[in-house]
């Protein structure tokens, strides 16, 4: 069975996104084997537990009546460590039935206790290990991982060369949940090792595509292709179909986070279809689901659209909103990427339904993000606000839980500190109770005044380091309210010199008209006709424009580049009508700057979205002002 590894992280315009994987269930591979230990060395009748497996529909009480009688059939064995294997069986089946408890761990603690008490070596390798995914599945990973350790150097007490690849396997998984990857490679290439010494092709494809995960966890994607590639090679040689898709659609995820989408069409169809034959529902949903993806990345819209529509189909009936949500997220960045925002707008509306399902609360902060941008485009304001309002609401929460989550620990360390101080203090007056001699007393004076100046001067470190922190803050603070203010009356002196430019221009050609009119009469003299020209000159040659510019790139200093890369041909007039867009200047004041008329600004803007082969409902202004 698989289900998904590595979840894509988000799906956002803005941001890049982690694609669905499907691989093997954490420790799946790792519980096979156990079990194929379990069923070979097991001889006993295992009747009481498929009655307790299959008791859920006959009451909570009845399954825990025939979980006790469980385990007294298994503690009745004919030996302890046929005892222990039962014990490590009925505690597997209770973990599947998703009942994840304390009895979950006596069980494992018991049957390695029987495995120590009949003095074998391998069965408390696995005993142990056992307890320690169960710990790490359950949030207490530091423990997990130390148990983890002592059951691989029990594994190596034990000499059997398939229980030590079985723990360096664990170990491998374990040094991969704490992003300690250097470690996790080096487990697992110990791993591969052995089972290359002992021809088990299937691990060693198996333990491939852990190295390839990590390898992806490392952003190496070509490194865990390559190696992904080899473990699809062996599953494909021995029939292993179920393996084999599994390794193409993680192939394909790390293809789409490479931008490859022709390399996901060629070749995610052949893992559908084995999941078709299968009759493997998640995997053809994920699978659908990342072809959609393919698709439109190749901004083939239509297409993705009806490949989502048939993954959400095929998962109709598994309980898995998270993915669900990100199908609505892929659905309304197609609509948008369509131009339909109505839809768009629509379909992340659920995918915020379902985030709240599943309590998401990262998803939720981008959703609300995208959210505003949605809400807006379909001109709904107060939904684009209250996205906004929801958005920093939620990332304020999320910020208080984490600092008191910081405060308690502090105050957790506070106290054992106080408690360590109060048993010193105990025991050295325990002491000079004792000893009663005059020296003594005066040595532990010394020390006790000694420890307390120790404290006294760690105690003042910690301030000044508190006060200079926070002085750098303020000073932080009062450069970035410089730079605002700075930039702020950057932004007042080019609205000045725009407007300077307008009225100059107004002034030029109020006094232009003048003059022409005066030149049309008979009697003007050639120098008001030698005036006019002059104006026009002026008119033409204005240099105001060149402070304009070098002003306004000051405050925009990337505007330009990003505008001349959206379009070729773009002349210094486009570029001074872009200016002014941006500073969202009306038509009239863009006429008046330019000094053209309305109509010639229309004609203006017109060539210009030709240019930029802006379609007739796309807005120029928004266009510009988001450049």
């Amino acid at each position: 069975m698989a289900i998904l590894r590595r979840f894509m992280k988000k799906i956002y315009f803005r941001r890049p996104r982690k694609r669905p994987q499907l691989n093997t269930i954490k420790y799946a591979f790792l519980l096979l084997l156990f079990f194929v230990f379990q069923k070979t060395l097991l001889a006993e009748n295992s009747s009481p537990f498929e009655a307790y497996a299959n008791c859920e529909s006959e009451g909570e009480q009845n399954c825990d009546d025939l979980f006790k009688e469980a385990i007294d059939y298994a503690m009745a064995a004919k030996s302890d460590t046929a005892s222990a294997r039962l014990l490590i069986e009925l505690a597997q089946i209770r973990k599947d039935m998703g009942v994840w408890d304390e009895e979950v761990k006596k069980l494992f603690f018991r049957a390695e206790e029987l495995y120590e008490k009949a003095g074998w070596i391998c069965g408390r390798a696995l005993a142990r290990r056992a307890r320690a995914a169960f710990l790490q599945t359950s949030e207490e990973g530091d423990l997990g991982m130390q148990l983890t350790k002592e059951a691989l150097e029990l594994a190596k007490q034990c000499g059997d060369k398939e229980i030590l690849a079985f723990c360096y396997a664990s170990m491998g998984l374990a040094y991969q949940d704490a992003g300690e990857y250097a470690a996790a490679i080096e487990a697992h290439t110990e791993e591969l090792r052995l089972y290359q010494e002992l021809g088990n092709r299937e691990m060693v494809a198996i333990s491939n595509q852990e190295m390839a995960y990590i390898y992806a966890s490392m952003d190496d994607l070509d490194g865990a292709n390559k190696i992904m590639l080899e473990s699809a090679k062996i599953f494909k040689e021995m029939g292993l179909d179920l393996r084999y898709a599994n390794c193409i659609t993680d192939l394909c995820a790390n293809y789409l986070d490479q931008n490859r989408p022709d390399s996901v069409i060629k070749r995610l169809p052949e893992a559908i279809e084995y999941y078709r034959e299968s009759e493997y529902a998640l995997g053809v949903a994920i699978a659908v689901y990342n072809l959609g993806e393919a698709y439109m990345l190749k901004e083939d819209y239509q297409k993705a659209l009806e490949l989502y529509e048939e993954s959400s189909v095929v998962c109709a009936d598994i309980d898995f909103p998270r993915f669900l949500m990100e199908i609505e997220i892929s659905r309304s960045q197609c609509y948008t990427g369509m131009g339909d925002h109505e839809k768009a707008y629509e379909h992340i509306l659920k995918a915020e339904q379902f985030a709240e399902e599943t309590s998401d609360y990262e998803g939720l902060l981008n959703i609300f993000q995208f959210k505003m941008s949605a809400a807006h485009e379909v001109e709904k304001y107060d939904a684009s606000h209250k996205a906004a309002l929801d958005y920093i609401q939620l990332k304020d929460s999320l910020r208080s839980i984490s600092r008191d989550e910081k405060v308690a620990a502090m105050q957790e360390e506070l106290d054992a500190e106080k408690r360590e101080r109060e048993i010193e203090k105990l025991a050295q007056e325990a002491e000079l109770e004792k000893q009663k001699k005059n020296g003594l007393i005066i040595l532990v004076m010394v020390v006790l005044v000694a420890a307390i100046l120790i404290i006294n001067r760690e105690i003042q470190r910690r301030k000044k380091a508190k006060l200079l922190h926070q002085k750098e803050i303020e000073l932080q603070k009062e450069h970035e309210q410089r730079l605002q203010e700075e930039l702020s009356f950057k932004k007042r002196e080019l609205a000045s010199q725009a407007l300077q430019i307008a009225q100059k221009n107004e002034v030029l050609e109020s006094l232009r008209e003048e003059v022409k009119n005066i030149s049309l009469d008979a009697e003007a003299d050639k120098s008001v006709k030698e005036v006019l020209n002059t104006l026009k000159i002026e008119k033409s040659i204005d240099s105001n424009w060149d402070e304009f510019t070098r002003q306004f790139q000051e405050i925009n200093p990337a505007f330009y580049q990003r505008l001349n890369s959206k379009a070729d041909g773009i002349t210094k007039n486009d570029l001074r009508l872009a200016a002014l867009l941006k500073m969202n200047l009306s038509s009239k004041e863009i006429a008046s700057t330019l000094n053209i008329t309305t109509d010639g600004v229309k004609k203006a803007r017109h060539r210009f979205r030709k240019k930029l082969n802006l379609s007739a409902e796309a807005s120029l202004e928004t266009f510009i002002v988001n450049l």
